[in-house]
């Protein structure tokens, strides 16, 4: 996905968001398999870009920064994107380690959280990879692991059917199974007493375990998702 904030801030609180939006470009469709960002990804992506731009600076944005995650760091042609980004934005795009996007992740994710619900485990599931942050307060990230893990990198490397099958599932399951012994490795993640999952699978397998007809951000955001209902829906 590639995704807008247009922020204005405020000295005497929180900034105020003037915009926000999100277009799912699938910069990350073949990187698994190829090790290289597809031109018509790329295309895609500075399309939209475009646009954002535009729409940041009619906003009288003073500046703009652009941030990439798993796709553009493990391409082995992450040039071909960040050479055209580079003149549209007329800032050099930072392209996020996996650790430094999982503190980013923790920071956003337990942000306003009351300390005494800690400690805390976010949880970050993307196209490309996932990430794990563990902290005793919010937005103080103490251990941190970004896997090779997520929603369409898995997606190509089993190739399910639809629906998938049992052997499916199962490969799903060995795939996760090794990510999460690293992650154990890494993160204290069984000493947590809160679990916060952020980004498009958790909120649309809580929007399926809600019943929602239609996508509703306020519903889905700080609700509960019981172990019962996530492996129900």
């Amino acid at each position: 996905s590639s995704r807008l904030l247009v922020l204005e801030p405020r000295e005497d609180g929180e900034p105020v968001e003037l915009a926000r939006d999100l277009v799912i470009t699938r910069l990350g469709r073949g990187v698994d398999e190829t090790g290289r960002l597809d031109p018509r990804s790329i295309e895609r992506v500075l399309e939209v870009v475009r646009r954002y731009v535009r729409r940041a600076r009619a906003l009288h944005a003073d500046r703009i920064r652009l941030a990439a995650t798993s796709a553009a760091r493990d391409a082995s042609n992450a040039e071909e994107l960040l050479g055209p980004l580079r003149d549209l934005v007329g800032a050099e795009p930072e392209i996020l380690t996996g650790e430094r996007e999982a503190e980013l992740s923790f920071l956003g994710g337990a942000r306003a959280l009351p300390v005494e619900d800690g400690p805390f485990l976010v949880m970050d599931i993307g196209g490309g990879s996932t990430e794990f942050v563990f902290g005793r307060e919010p937005g103080v990230a103490e251990h941190a692991v970004s896997v090779q893990l997520g929603s369409v990198r898995l997606t190509e490397r089993v190739r399910p059917s639809d629906p998938p099958t049992d052997a499916d599932l199962e490969a799903f399951a060995e795939e996760a199974d090794r990510a999460m012994e690293r992650v154990e490795e890494t993160v204290p993640a069984r000493d947590a007493r809160l679990l916060v999952a952020v980004a498009g699978t958790a909120t649309t397998l809580q929007a399926c375990a809600l019943g929602l007809d239609r996508y509703d951000p306020d519903l889905v955001h700080r609700s509960t998702l019981t172990l019962e209902d996530a492996e129900r829906t």
